[in-house]
């Protein structure tokens, strides 16, 4: 797919993580106010007796803060504490959970995200400043009422702040992106961009229109349908009906295209949610997807293939792609250096380091030449489609490079190749792929030959929208033909839109460090 700007969705500067992965920050929260015994003079005795009031109302809801009270005990912080309070209210106990239960069986239903979102409106046990000896939850007296009460007004904003910006980090908050990022494929740009790629298009076309014996009769479900492209090129392979699924506005188009093409009869567009859609849909010969993003996993769109994928797919059906694989290689190039990482030492005249730094920690998408490719292609990781999991997609993988030239590095690139579809042991009749596959001709005498066709976005192969992904170093590095780069790649989800990508390269060269940074993908 390609990628819209979803990281412009969060409202705000991206999050300020170091650049390196052994670096770690806490924040000093503490705060400066004076405790007083005394009521502050903006308070009047109507609003201390309002405001005890409220805090005796909170606490006298039965079950519910019966719970709270038993987690007082438990060894959890502060925003663990918030997500007990919340699931408690959550939840209508017919008996109030032990500590023991809260910290047990309990603990995988609480300890959720979602529970990181007020139940109560201004909820004032949330507003309560908490402390582990105070006598109020345990069932003391409320002495401690006005101290707390004091620094609870001191302390509103940050605590709604602090909220605010844990929501932003849960899946809630992520619903405000995917509200975003889903817009933005209801935009024909988009799709045009994708439809006009012919090395995406065309491969997925092949693969399909080649193998009418995985499609004939079959069910088919496409997840992300768009425009319906691939669902068309199923229903004319011969598919009984393609179960199509679309989250973005865009669906409506694609029921118009369908009924254009007269295939409304083959081809249902459903919209809404695929997860769920799934679980409502007849069990699928193939599961189909254009899901790829910048770097394979940007957007984070597998995850919901892998999910539906999960409810729907037969025992023996296929994935199409039915693998994917992330290389990465060397780059040689004093022209992208120059671009976007050189210039802004001297911008007519000026330096700009500042932006520099912040430029430091971004990827760059764009293309890298094959000429500019100094190592051979390091395969660093690859999936099979039909069998790995979603705990798959995030990874720690060992890297080793090496130098083809006397000269200058000035990053690594990436790219990723998909295999349109999986073979199986005994799914071809031609000798040279059952030499490859280790089986014997004879073996494969019944099966129909199927075709397989990869879509690669290598700086080898055609250019496609996807382009390469640049991870330049922080300043040129100076290698000889052998020079052997190696060290470690791990790629994770950002902990702010979990449709972005974290890379942090570790690498070193002749024994030098090289690179130890954090880039972001988005």
């Amino acid at each position: 797919m390609v990628s819209p700007a979803v990281s412009d969705l969060s409202g705000g500067e991206s999050d300020s993580d170091d650049d390196t992965e052994d670096d770690s920050s806490s924040d000093d929260d503490s705060d400066s106010d004076s405790e007083s015994d005394t009521d502050s003079d903006t308070c009047s005795d109507s609003d201390d007796s309002d405001q005890d009031k409220d805090t005796k109302e909170s606490i006298a809801e039965g079950k519910a803060v019966t719970a709270i009270e038993n987690s007082q005990e438990l060894n959890i912080g502060e925003y663990d504490f918030i997500k007990v309070i919340n699931y408690c209210r959550a939840k209508k106990f017919t008996e109030a959970p032990s500590k023991a239960a809260l910290e047990g069986e309990l603990k995988t239903d609480w300890d959720k995200d979602e529970f990181y979102k007020p139940v109560l409106s201004e909820d004032p046990l949330l507003m309560h400043q908490w402390t582990k000896d105070e006598d109020f939850m345990a069932g003391g007296d409320n002495k401690n009422i006005k101290r707390n009460r004091f620094i609870r007004k001191h302390n509103v904003k940050r605590r709604q702040q602090e909220i605010q910006k844990l929501l932003e980090d849960t899946e809630i908050g992520q619903g405000r992106l995917n509200d975003g990022y889903f817009d933005s494929y209801a935009d024909y740009g988009i799709h045009a961009e994708m439809l006009q790629d012919k090395a995406r298009t065309e491969a997925y076309r092949n693969v399909i229109l080649k193998n009418p014996h995985l499609f004939k009769d079959k069910v088919v479900v496409d997840v992300g349908c768009g425009t319906g492209i691939l669902s068309m090129f199923a229903a004319q392979a011969g598919a009984k009906i393609v179960y199509a699924l679309e989250m973005s506005e865009i669906a409506f188009d694609a029921i118009d295209v369908v009924r254009e093409n007269g295939l409304a009869d083959k081809v249902k567009i459903i919209k809404g949610k695929a997860e769920e859609i799934a679980a409502t849909l007849p069990k699928a010969d193939v599961v189909i997807s254009e899901w790829m993003g910048y770097c394979c996993l940007y957007e984070g769109m597998l995850d919901t293939v892998l999910e539906v994928r999960d409810k729907v797919m037969k025992h023996g059906g296929h994935m199409m792609p039915g693998t994917a694989g992330l290389d990465f290689f060397a780059v040689s190039s004093e022209s992208l250096w120059h671009t976007h990482r050189g210039f802004w030492d001297n911008v007519y005249g000026f330096k700009m380091k500042s932006l520099k730094a912040r430029a430091h920690k971004e990827s760059k998408v764009l293309e890298i030449k094959s000429s500019e490719v100094v190592s051979p292609m390091e395969r660093l990781i690859e999936w099979n489609l039909n069998t790995c999991t979603k705990e798959d997609l995030s990874f720690s993988k060992p890297l080793y490079l090496e130098s083809n030239i006397d000269g200058e590095l000035h990053g690594i690139g990436c790219s990723f190749d998909c295999d349109m579809v999986k073979i199986a042991d005994n799914e071809t009749t031609n000798p040279y792929l059952a030499q490859l596959m280790g089986v014997s001709v004879e073996k494969s005498e019944n099966a129909q030959e199927t075709f397989v066709n990869v879509l690669s976005t290598s700086p080898y192969s055609t250019l496609t929208h996807w382009k390469q992904t640049f991870f330049m170093f922080d300043e040129p590095v100076k290698v000889t033909c052998g020079s052997a780069i190696e060290g470690t790649v791990k790629i994770s989800r950002r902990r702010t839109n979990d449709r972005e990508l974290e890379v942090f390269l570790k690498l070193e060269c002749n024994g030098a460090d090289i690179c130890n940074r954090k880039y972001s993908v988005s």
